[in-house]
Parts: C-alpha cells; structure tokens; sequence
C-alpha cells in the first residue's frame, strides 16, 4: 500500500535542461504592458446619515479671505469716476445744446406758403413750434397738426438749421355755399369745409326743405357730385335751389323753373333742357316747370 502511494504521490521527472544557449541567439524579452490606473481624485464626501464614529476627529477648513489690493481699488474707482464724469459731461452738453437760442424755432424763422384763406398766424399757431429747438421738431407731426384745420388739405414741412421752418399748405376750394334756415357753409368738392374768406364759390345753394341743421348737412354732401357736374356742363347757373319735392331745380333766364331732380345724368339732363328750350321757342309756348326728374331723355311741361 505505501509503495501505490508512493507511485500515486510521485511527480512525473522533468527533462533536465539542456547546455544554455548563447546571450546573442536568446529571444527578446517580450515588453511588459503597462497599466495605467487612473483614480479621481476629490474631496471625500460623508453618505448621508452617516454618523461619525466615537473618537473620530472633523477637520474644517475655513477659506482664505481675499487679500485687499490698493492698487486694484484705485483703479475700479478711478475708472468707475471716470465714466461718470463722462456721462454728466453728455448730459450738460446734451442740455446746452437744446436750450441753445441758434436752434430756437421763433416765427421770423418760419416761412408758411400756399395760405390763402387760412391767415398765416392760425397756421404757425396750429404748428405749434413756436419756441421748440430745431432737433426735436418733427415734420410729419407738424404736418399732422397743420392738416387738422379747417379747408386744408395738405402740408408739407421741411426743417433747415439752425432754426428755419418751411409750411407748404395745400387748402380746399369751394365749389358751393350751402344756405341753410340758420347757417351757411362753404364746402369743397370732396365734402371739406372751407373758411368763408376770400373769394366767394362759383355756386350758392338755397335749402328750401326745412330740415334740421343735422339731416340737412348729410344731404347736402350728398348732392355736390351733382353739383359738380352742373357746375361744369352751365358754368352761367350760379344759384340752385333744393326742395323735398323738385329735387335741385333753378330759374332759367326765360323764367321757367327747372326741376332736375336727386342724382342721374346731370349732364344729359341739361343738354335735354337745351333741346327742349329750342322746342318751345319754336311753338311759342311758355310753360312754367320744365320737369327733368325722372327722365334724360323726355322732358315734361307745366
């Protein structure tokens, strides 16, 4: 039994070296690959809830105050001064140069053209620049303000240094004076009203309805295309009458009145109003109305 342990036990020879080569015909040691452990490196942070064990030592470190630099402070200081002396330095200027006398708008120094009915006063009081510095006069405000007057219809403002204003107003021209019970108004062709200065309209309308100031406005812009188109087919009609009934009718030189009646070819009506005299000449008839309301191209006696 010992002699199978023995033989169980026994490690198996190993061939005995051979004679050892040379230095020179050794193989090359194989170069050993190196590891590179990289490890973050920080402050160690507790785990939450942890307790410090009994006769552990907590170190804080408090951090360093920061060291005051004279050199530093004086030259925050000196360049915060700095920019301040700077910004006051633009404002007093800036403040000097509006309040200057050179750039004061005055009225020598405004020139208004075109103002015909419109007197020039109202026109620079309506500007509103009287004592205001050139560089804060805005010419499209001026322009707005001047076109809020009454029979103007439209400016143009042109600023010039040091201190000169030009107005170029464009006012409305009246093409009837409508005479209400109480009122009169001078209007244009667009329906604007215009000052009653200067020179008179080409066409006087005499309302003979009997509205009130308020209906009666509305119906005589209503009727100035209208009169527009009487105005230049008969530039010798110079005073037109309005009533409930007849419309616009006038007096014909002949003694007969005209009712032309609200809207239509005032045009065709007149030249049919020519045709129908020459007929009536011819007979020898003298009617009292020439009824033109309904019809251009047939006309009615009365």
């Amino acid at each position: 039994m010992a002699t199978q342990r023995n033989k169980k036990t026994r490690t198996p020879t190993q061939k005995p070296a051979g004679p050892a080569q040379p230095v020179w015909k050794q193989p090359p040691p194989k170069p050993r690959k190196q590891m590179r452990r990289h490890q973050a490196i920080g402050p160690k942070v507790a785990p939450q809830n942890s307790v410090p064990a009994r006769g552990a030592v907590t170190v804080v470190r408090l951090a360093a105050k920061p060291r005051f630099r004279v050199r530093e402070a004086v030259r925050l200081y000196g360049r915060t001064a700095l920019l301040l002396l700077v910004v006051i330095g633009c404002a007093v200027g800036l403040l000097a140069l509006l309040h200057l006398p050179q750039l004061t708008v005055m009225a020598t120094t405004t020139e208004i053209g075109g103002s015909r009915r419109n007197a020039a006063e109202d026109v620079y009081a309506a500007a509103a620049v009287e004592g205001r510095n050139i560089l804060l006069v805005k010419p499209a405000d001026v322009a707005r303000r001047v076109m809020e007057m009454s029979g103007i219809a439209g400016a143009d403002v042109h600023v010039r240094l040091p201190n000169r204003v030009l107005i170029d107003v464009r006012e409305y021209t009246p093409l009837v004076a409508v005479q209400g019970i109480t009122t009169t108004l001078w209007l244009s062709a667009d329906g604007a009203e215009v000052p009653q200065v200067g020179g008179k309209p080409p066409l006087t309308l005499k309302d003979r309805s009997g509205m009130s100031l308020g209906a009666s406005q509305q119906t005589w812009r209503d009727l100035l295309p209208d009169l527009a188109e009487i105005q230049a087919a008969r530039p010798d009609v110079s005073e037109l009458f309005y009533g409930n009934l007849e419309g616009l009718y006038f007096v014909a030189p002949e003694g007969w009145t005209v009712w032309l009646g609200n809207g239509g070819p005032m045009a065709a009506k007149l030249a049919l109003l020519d045709a129908t005299r020459r007929e009536i000449l011819a007979r020898g008839t003298h009617p009292n109305v020439i009824d033109l309301r309904y019809s251009a191209t047939q006309a009615f006696l009365r």
